[in-house]
Parts: C-alpha cells; structure tokens; sequence
C-alpha cells in the first residue's frame, strides 16, 4: 500500500494487481473492473490467465501452464498436412517459449531437429529434408500435449522445512548436454520433498569439441547409472515424453524421496594421479605468394600500370581463346583495371594478416 501512495504522489497509478488470493486482490483494488480475473459470481472466484515472461500463470490454482500460439504459422503446417520450410519450423520452434526450462525434456528434440536442418544448408523457404521429416511429423504430434503442462509455483507446499538440499543433475551425449537442479526439503515430521527449480539444455556444437582435462581434475563428481539420471531425457531425442505433473522429470528421481542412508550407492569420480600427457597434432601452413612482375624493376608507377595492363590483356585472350591481333595501345578501361589490381596486390603484401 504505501508503494502505491508513494507512486500515486507523483502522479503514477499502479493498477491490475494480480494475486491467488481473492482477499488481496480486493485490499489492493487493483483488478476489480476486469473481468478477466474474477466470474460473475464472487463466491466462487475462478481465476484468469496471466502471462508473465511467456509463461502462464493461473492465479486459481497457483500454476505455469502453457498455451501455445502459432499467429504467423499457417494452420496446415501445424496440422502435418505440409511439410514446413526451413523459415517456417524455425518460427514453430521459437513459438514455444521455455524460460524456465519446464519443457527442456521436449525442447531439446526440436533443437537437435534444427541443428540437423542447418547442415544440410537449404534456404530459408525451402521444405526440411525428408529424412528430417519424420522426426518433426512425431515432434509435433506431441505439441497438443504440451497444454496438459501444469506445474505448481511454489517450491513447498505449506510449511517452510527444517532442511533444504540443492540436487543438480548433469549429463552429456553427443548430441546435447544439459543440467538440471530440484530442491530436496526434509520438514520437522521427517516428510521428504522434491521440486523441480529449473532445466538448461543446449546441442552439441557441429564440430567436435574437447574439455581440458584439467578442468575435469579439479572436480569432485557423483555417478550413478543412466536410469537414475534426470539429465539424461534432455541429451537427445524423446518420444513418447510423460507431460504429468508426477513424472520423474517434475518430482525428481525416486532415490530422493526415500531417507539418505536408502540411496543407491554412488561413486566418487576424482582422479589424484598426475594426467598422462596429452599429445595434440599442430598443423602450421606457410603461404609463399610469387608476383608475376616484380614492382622493384619499374622506376615508375606508370610504367608498371602499363606492364601490368598488357598481363591482363593477355590472360583475358588466353582465357576467351581470342585470336588475332588487336589494338596495340591500352585502353582506358584497360589502364583502371590495372591500376586495381596493382592496389590489390600491394595491400596483399603489405597487410597480409589482416585481409
């Protein structure tokens, strides 16, 4: 209240407050003219959709959801009744905003899908290969379910707990690598629970990429097989992906919701021993460029220009097999043309690092 007293002092209105709590809503007066936010029957409130960072927010029942909205898409590519362009797919892709990394589980089938487009190098307003195509047709077959999405905003139910554990998940294939981190929190009844904080995934880079051993020496890793690793579901391409809020990619891996001592044992991956010696095959390529005339045997600019215009001339008939003679005298065109490539070969010379 006295935010707003201070701004309303100054001439600025504050307005559409939003709350899940009908009773703040109508302390702050802030949505009491909209409709969007309360029914006719205030007895029973129900709740609008409020967008906040391309994420929805249904203040009813304290959820992100997501409605997908393709306004510059043609309705026949989401359909699957024609194959999308490559400017088309691209626009479908970044339709579906995923800020908080709900969705990196499904996301990161669609980014594999565009880094693949990418190498097959076709314009922009040409179709996807069609040995790309069955991976979208099966991509978008699983967009209606993205609706079904509904994950609650906060981190713990009712009461804060006694004890609160970060857990972050990491994995890496040759297609993507990602983290993913939940809130593990123990409350005074001994009541464990696990949400899910937030996801980020990104492909594997065209060209092959190696980490520094040394990096990796420095770390102190837990592992522990695939099937227990969350990360895993966003290092490659998913079908057939659980959109529910009870998946194990919303409540984390079954292992955290049991008591510590009933974890499956996991392995320390720290290596104290001095690294072998990493051998790296260098590659050095020396350029050594020969002028065709050679600018120290011209005592004048002139003479060199008209040198060098005769070259040409004589490479243009080699080229075009013109026989015959011609004229004798350069032509003015002729003495520019070379006058350019004299400029050309200078600045090739002089600043070699930098062209």
């Amino acid at each position: 209240m006295h935010v707003r007293e201070i701004h309303k002092s100054a001439g600025f209105e504050l307005r559409n407050f939003t709350s899940n709590s009908k009773e703040v809503v109508v302390a702050l007066e802030g949505n009491l003219g909209r409709n969007v936010n309360f029914c006719d029957d205030l007895a029973d409130v129900q709740f609008c959709t409020e967008k906040i960072l391309g994420v929805y927010w249904h203040p009813g029942d304290d959820a992100f959801k997501f409605e997908l909205k393709f306004h510059r898409v043609k309705p026949d590519i989401i359909s699957g009744e024609r194959c999308p362009t490559k400017r088309e797919l691209l626009s479908v892709v970044m339709s579906v905003y995923n800020p908080l990394g709900l969705l990196s589980h499904f996301m990161v089938t669609a980014k594999l899908l565009l880094r693949d487009v990418w190498r097959y190098d076709i314009r922009w307003d040409e179709d996807i290969p069609n040995g790309l195509y069955d991976i979208w047709n099966n991509w978008r077959d699983e967009l209606n379910n993205v609706a079904k999405v509904s994950v609650p905003r906060h981190y713990f139910k009712s009461s804060l707990p006694e004890k609160v554990e970060l857990h972050v998940f990491v994995d890496a294939s040759g297609d993507a690598f990602s983290a993913v981190s939940y809130w593990r929190s123990i409350k005074s009844d001994s009541e464990i629970e696990v949400t899910f904080i937030t996801s980020k995934t990104k492909c594997a880079p065209l060209k092959s990429m190696t980490i520094p051993r040394l990096e990796l020496q420095a770390a102190d890793w837990k592992w522990f097989p695939t099937n227990l690793n969350v990360a895993d579901e966003t290092t490659r391409a998913n079908r057939n992906i659980d959109f529910s809020f009870n998946s194990r990619w919303y409540q984390g891996p079954q292992f955290l919701h049991q008591p510590e001592e009933d974890w499956p044992e996991m392995i320390s991956i720290s290596n104290d021993e001095t690294p072998e010696e990493e051998l790296r095959s260098k590659f050095v390529l020396t350029v050594s460029t020969n002028f065709v005339i050679d600018f120290n045997r011209f005592s004048s600019f002139l003479r060199i220009k008209r040198t060098m215009g005769y070259v040409l001339r004589f490479i243009e008939r080699y080229l075009k097999k013109k026989i015959g003679v011609g004229e004798n005298c350069l032509t003015v065109a002729e003495l520019k043309d070379a006058e350019t490539v004299l400029c050309r070969l200078s600045q090739r010379e002089s600043f070699a690092f930098e062209l």
